[in-house]
């Protein structure tokens, strides 16, 4: 079954136990024709899949759907930091490390929501400090940015999110002041 959706021209058939959808995007340098397929168990599924495909090719949108927040942090890091001292670079790398890519990185950067992002920094004030907080959430929001400028994603979700309140932090190590001397006086 042939169908225009856009000014693009896309087919949809059977395969295996469902449907698949391809369109057609003309052809490259070398003369190979460029298709990109979605898969689905309904003709409507995959031409819902279809039109996402087209928002995003009229939008300039570049990303494949394996584009994580993990890849979109390790661009901003190849890219996005030039200029800064190794020292900011080194506290970014870190806070990254430890906070954001075990948690979220492996989310694909199109499927990310206001929601998601909102649980996971409320998970996170239970344990870090409100400064952690936000230099996290500026890696987050800086990184998808990033990822927009270079037509990765459409939006930065994160923009979207407040920094929640967070915890104590650690306790202070600095040693107490000496109590003053009763013999002393001034």
């Amino acid at each position: 079954m042939k169908i225009m959706i856009g000014k693009y021209e896309a087919s949809i058939y059977p395969e295996g136990g469902g449907y698949t959808g391809a369109i057609s995007c003309g052809f490259d340098r070398t003369g190979n024709r460029l298709r990109i397929k979605r898969k689905g168990r309904t003709k409507a599924q995959v031409k819902d899949k279809l039109r996402e495909v087209v928002d995003d090719l009229e939008a300039g949108v570049v990303a494949g759907l394996s584009y994580t927040v993990r890849d979109a942090i390790e661009d901003f890091f190849g890219k996005g930091l030039r200029g800064k001292s190794p020292a900011t670079i080194a506290n970014y790398r870190s806070m990254a490390d430890r906070n954001i890519i075990p948690q979220i990185g492996p989310v694909k950067l199109k499927e990310l929501t206001a929601d998601l992002l909102d649980e996971w920094m409320d998970e996170r004030a239970g344990e870090l400090s409100t400064r952690s907080l936000r230099l996290i959430h500026q890696i987050v929001e800086r990184s998808i940015r990033h990822a927009q400028a270079r037509d990765k994603v459409r939006r930065t979700v994160a923009a979207l999110v407040p920094v929640p309140r967070g915890g104590q932090g650690q306790p202070r190590k600095a040693r107490p002041l000496p109590k003053p001397s009763r013999l002393w006086k001034p």
